[in-house]
């Protein structure tokens, strides 16, 4: 059990394990999965920016969502997630994509 292996390696002691209703082991992403949250971050990110991108006559295509995506995936942390990830793309990638259909 999980609960046991925590309190085996020494990671929680058993009165704190004792207090938690459910423990859950995860695992890492996978490259592709690091990738899938990406780009749904970039879509998220693009969904946003829908009233300004329609006003400009702009849809971000597969290919440039695909293209943010890899650009942001070197701001994956294993300790953190997506977390370095989405601020990327919230603040550098949304930039990009309002410099695009301004100029």
């Amino acid at each position: 059990e999980d609960r046991e292996y925590l309190v085996k390696e020494g990671t929680f002691t058993k009165e704190l394990i004792g207090r938690i209703q459910l423990v859950s082991k995860f695992s890492m992403f996978s490259d592709d999965e690091k990738k899938e949250v990406a780009k749904r971050l970039v879509s998220l990110a693009s969904k946003r920016l829908k009233k300004f991108l329609d006003s400009k006559g702009k849809v971000l295509s597969d290919a440039e969502i695909g293209t943010y995506a890899d650009e942001a995936l070197s701001y994956y942390s294993e300790a953190t997630g997506a977390r370095g990830m989405k601020t990327y793309i919230d603040t550098t990638i949304t930039s990009k994509i309002l410099g695009i259909v301004k100029s």
